[in-house]
């Protein structure tokens, strides 16, 4: 999982890669109003990457609603199910174990154990990058859902720089032609 996001803008995009095997019967918990920690649906990583500063702290046990369609699919012997992503699950730990990360769909979703399962997909959510510990954080192993074996899932935060808008840009040029024009010479300046 990749999140960027320019700070001060009040959004980061999250872009979702990779495949897991998962380890047993489970189930991910539709986005309707079940905010608590699962085995299942959740992980929790290594270190801690929810910052604890700032007034955009993350309260326990956050639901947050993707813009997008991330996805996951499921592949068995059997058959192919593709999952859309509905919300972010996000929680602190007061303890020296890291945060939790888990996702939600938006519908109960259950599966087998030993299906393979692959992620993609961009989206939004409505947290700004200085929400975050810049860096790269793995899933720990005794806190591992079951859709991932221990170390499978990464969390890399990485803040961008803010890109001039086209508008801005636009002026830009016109400041630019408008001096250069300005610097050409007169015909009575060039006979002098």
């Amino acid at each position: 999982v990749n999140v960027e996001g320019v700070r001060g803008s009040g959004k980061t995009t999250w872009t979702l890669s990779g495949s897991s095997t998962n380890r047993s019967y489970a189930a991910i918990r539709d986005g309707t109003g079940n905010t608590s920690y699962s085995w299942g649906d959740t992980l929790r990583t290594v270190k801690r990457f929810l910052s604890d500063k700032g007034k955009n702290k993350i309260s326990t046990n956050s639901l947050f609603a993707v813009t997008g369609s991330p996805q996951f699919s499921t592949h068995s012997r059997i058959r192919t199910n593709n999952w859309t992503i509905s919300h972010i699950f996000l929680g602190p730990n007061d303890s020296r174990a890291g945060d939790a990360f888990g996702i939600r769909t938006s519908s109960y979703r259950s599966y087998a154990p030993k299906q393979s399962i692959r992620w993609s997909g961009r989206f939004t959510l409505d947290l700004d990058i200085s929400n975050f510990k810049l860096g790269t954080y793995r899933s720990a192993p005794s806190y591992t859902p079951t859709f991932a074996q221990a170390g499978d899932v990464t969390l890399t935060f990485k803040e961008t720089a803010s890109v001039p808008a086209p508008s801005s840009l636009a002026l830009l040029g016109l400041a630019l032609a408008s001096l250069g024009f300005s610097r050409k010479p007169t015909s009575a300046q060039a006979k002098a």
